[in-house]
């Protein structure tokens, strides 16, 4: 392992040499978390291989993202403001039948 140094030694670093020394510590870090992620991985996947199992039989089926839904309503002043109808409903929305709006008149 790598001499660690201490506050006293690097108090005798300009700040770019500090800067320099953070950032590689910060990729290295980085780069040491991918690759324990990715070693804990295998080790799971190598357990639920060796019980017969895949890694999606143990935990579930990775989820997948819904594309979004297409706008089924729109402002009817600022045409850019569209809500799909899932969901909240946004302010322009609510403060538009409350002022006596019709849900029917901002379908698209």
């Amino acid at each position: 392992m790598t001499k660690i140094l201490s506050t006293e030694e690097l108090s005798t670093w300009s700040l770019k040499e500090l800067d320099e020394l953070i950032a590689n510590a910060q990729k290295a870090r980085t780069k040491a978390e991918e690759q324990a992620r990715k070693d804990l991985m295998q080790e799971m996947k190598d357990l639920a291989s060796k019980h017969g199992l895949s890694i999606n039989e143990v935990f579930g089926k990775e989820t997948v993202r819904r594309s979004s839904l297409p706008a089924k309503y729109r402002h009817p002043e600022n045409r850019s403001k569209t809500w799909t109808g899932q969901g909240r409903k946004p302010n322009w929305f609510k403060d538009y039948l409350e002022n006596g709006g019709q849900k029917s008149d901002l379908e698209i």
